[in-house]
């Protein structure tokens, strides 16, 4: 189960679980997806015992892009299109 968490509700980033500071971890293949429309970063916990890892929203990294997603919705839609498509004739 993908999670989104809010970047901004914490101060600094800040493990939802545990409340210890997160790290920035390498995106997966699918959560680029999401981002073509949402600034989501995934973080992992840096502490041993808690092992949550997932993905947060930044709102100000959304002020900033808010002139690119037009943009980003137009390439998202043409590319699920294009699947549909492709799915569609094979």
């Amino acid at each position: 189960m993908m999670r989104v968490e809010d970047h901004d509700s914490y101060p600094c980033p800040a493990c939802p679980v545990c409340g210890e500071p997160l790290d920035r971890a390498r995106r997966r293949w699918a959560d680029r997806f999401p981002s073509l429309l949402l600034p989501l970063k995934r973080y992992s916990c840096l502490t041993s015992s808690c092992h949550w890892e997932g993905l947060r929203y930044s709102r100000g990294e959304a002020e900033r892009r808010r002139v690119k997603t037009p943009l980003r919705l137009a390439i998202a839609l043409v590319v699920v299109l294009a699947i549909v498509l492709l799915i569609r004739w094979y």
